[in-house]
This record gives structure tokens, sequence and C-alpha cells, in this order.
């Protein structure tokens, strides 16, 4: 869920993010350094999910 309420994220946005975020960095990079480049704030273990299933 976004900050704005109960408003849902559009399918494959995290996703994409994350994809970017190790895309940008031409590097692998663990969880923790993904969520910190990543523009909406969220879980490390989120993020760790994200790259299990990418």
């Amino acid at each position: 869920m976004t900050e704005s309420g109960g408003e849902r994220r559009p399918r494959g946005e995290l996703e994409g993010n994350v994809l970017t975020a190790l895309w940008a960095a031409g590097r692998p990079l663990s969880a923790a350094q993904v969520r910190a480049a990543m523009p909406s704030p969220l879980a490390r273990t989120t993020v760790a999910t994200l790259l299990v299933r990418l």
C-alpha cells in the first residue's frame, strides 16, 4: 500500500524500482543497499523478498 491512504501501487512498480536500482549500480547489491537506493521507503525484508523472487 502507498502512503496516500489505501491506494495500491501499479503492477510491477516495486520490481521495476528494484531492477532500476540494480542496473544503476552496475554491480550486485545487498537488500539494504537496494532499499537505500529506492525512491519509496520499504522494509528490508520486503526488498529481500523481491530480490529472491526476481
